[in-house]
């Protein structure tokens, strides 16, 4: 993982704590941080130049989930970190049936 990266994710995290619930928040903000986009009077504008420099929206929300899962810091509100949860248990649970069951190809679906 790129350090710079992490720097601003956290320096964003820091200094934003609305964006500890938010990815897409946090991702326009470290945008901004890093002048990939600019804050307008009518909203965030993307700019299009060098863009394909910029860090995927994966790669910012990888180095959230990082920081607050991982290093524990810089955590989300206790409500969404609630909803996190249940989703990631949700995840789990569906993807650990899924594996359970034969490909309908294989059931003579397409035979």
């Amino acid at each position: 993982m790129n350090d710079k990266i992490k720097d601003v994710v956290e320096k964003v995290l820091k200094y934003n704590p609305d964006t500890r619930n938010n990815d897409f928040g946090l991702v326009m903000r470290v945008y901004i941080s890093m002048g990939f986009a600019k804050k307008t009077k009518k909203g965030i504008l993307i700019g299009f130049i060098n863009i394909e420099d910029a860090p995927s929206f994966e790669t910012i929300t990888r180095v959230r989930r990082e920081i607050q899962n991982t290093e524990n810091r810089l955590r989300a509100d206790e409500e969404v970190e609630a909803k996190r949860e249940k989703h990631r248990q949700e995840l789990k649970a569906n993807y650990s049936q899924r594996d359970r069951y034969e490909p309908m190809i294989m059931n003579g679906w397409m035979s």
